[in-house]
């Protein structure tokens, strides 16, 4: 059913403990986990594109 999982971590508790249940599921489904973390950066920085 599911072949890849993707879950964004953030830092926060809720994240982590998302994090928990995806494994789980893949582990349920021989699913790959992808797992994208987030930072906010508070100085200044340069969007490439």
């Amino acid at each position: 059913m599911y072949t890849r999982i993707l879950v964004p971590l953030d830092g926060s508790q809720v994240a982590e403990n998302a994090l928990d249940h995806a494994a789980q599921m893949a582990d349920i489904f021989g699913a790959e986990l992808i797992l994208l973390r987030a930072a906010f950066l508070d100085r200044g920085c340069r969007i490439l594109t």
